[in-house]
């Protein structure tokens, strides 16, 4: 059984902006949120120590254990997924001329990010293949 911590909804704000960008800044954090400074910096402070995001310098960054649990979340919704975690992957493939080409595209969202893979995502809970492969 694994320990599931409870996530404030003004987190769940700032690991889904981290998840996006490599790094970000105090105020581009706290602008993602729409807090106080001072209700934003409780929140931070909390990431920070329960190790789900580290601080090097004056920027932020998801941590090992950060990415792991920000990577169950559904982005459009901003809420942890129900697991097991199932995904579709498509393989694009054209000829072009003598020569097989296929669509890759680059990562822009952690634990991968800018990294280079095949199309794919998440099938959401009561989602069919089709409808996650159309989405």
């Amino acid at each position: 059984m694994s320990y599931e911590p409870d996530v404030h909804s003004a987190q769940i704000a700032i690991l889904r902006h981290l998840l996006f960008v490599p790094t970000a800044g105090f105020a581009e954090l706290q602008k993602s949120t729409d807090l106080t400074s001072d209700h934003f910096n409780f929140h931070i402070r909390k990431l920070v120590d329960s190790d789900m995001i580290k601080k090097t310098d004056d920027r932020y960054e998801l941590s090992p254990r950060g990415k792991e649990y920000a990577n169950r979340m559904d982005t459009d919704e901003n809420e942890i997924e129900k697991q097991p975690k199932v995904s579709v992957a498509l393989i694009v493939e054209r000829q072009n001329g003598d020569r097989r080409e296929f669509i890759a595209q680059k990562r822009l969202k952690q634990p991968y990010y800018g990294f280079y893979g095949r199309l794919g995502g998440k099938v959401r809970w009561g989602e069919s293949f089709e409808q996650a492969a159309a989405r």
